[in-house]
């Protein structure tokens, strides 16, 4: 679906090689930031306006073209011709749709990936004593942690260890899955051993090992749930 990216791209580099060509100013290059969080969704207008209009525009002159096959106006153009236009109007109207999704700007709920694991912990909450779980994906920054336990207790703070490496974090967030709280961590001033082993298990791990998630999720629903959630505030559960 390459011509997706290039639908969306196409007038903004149309603009940067007419100033380019004839202006013969240079467009500053500007730096995506990175590791910015929000909670936000929203709508990119800036960027999504000239796909809208291209959109527009090609609705409009498949209208046109309709109406000329059905004689509802009058056509100086012969039919095959109109028969030619309809067919790539609906095809570039299909790319323009699925562009225009590119505008739509998901919330950055993390700085860095996570990668899934299955490492079981004891955890010691400052709070509420000694409590079992297992982690369910972590990088050097968090982890997402299930807990093994019915207890509605409100989580703030507490430590576990693995293999020796001694783990300090904050809770930030917790949420009740099947029965079972689910909380969500950052970890507090990492030792060395400690960082260095996050590493180990993440990013430095071994490509045969690494399973890259599956997902299932069907077109129709992505559109149908994208429709839903652009506005909405999203929670990182």
């Amino acid at each position: 679906m390459s011509n997706i990216y290039e639908t969306a791209t196409a007038p903004f580099m149309a603009y940067g090689v007419f100033n380019e060509l004839f202006l013969k100013s240079k467009q500053k290059f500007a730096v995506t930031r990175k590791g910015v969080n929000s909670e936000d969704s929203f709508y990119n207008w800036r960027t999504a306006w000239p796909i809208i209009v291209l959109l527009v525009l090609s609705v409009l002159g498949l209208v046109r073209g309709i109406c000329f096959i059905f004689g509802i106006w009058a056509s100086p153009f012969p039919k095959e011709g109109i028969y030619i236009n309809i067919f790539w109007l609906i095809y570039n109207s299909f790319a323009l749709i699925l562009a225009s999704y590119l505008s739509n700007v998901r919330p950055r709920l993390r700085k860095s990936e996570r990668f899934q694991t299955e490492k079981s912990i004891v955890i010691n909450f400052y709070n509420s004593g000694q409590v079992q779980g297992h982690i369910l994906d972590w990088n050097e920054d968090g982890a997402r942690i299930a807990l093994m336990s019915q207890n509605k207790n409100n989580y703030t703070q507490g430590e576990f260890v693995i293999d020796g490496n001694q783990f300090k974090f904050n809770c930030v967030w917790q949420h009740q899955s099947m029965e079972k709280p689910i909380i969500g961590v950052t970890f507090d001033d990492l030792n060395l051993s400690a960082y260095e082993y996050i590493i180990e298990h993440t990013y430095a791990q071994s490509s045969t090992l690494y399973q890259n998630p599956q997902y299932s999720n069907q077109l129709w629903h992505i559109v149908v749930k994208w429709w839903v959630d652009t506005l909405r505030k999203r929670k990182a559960h």
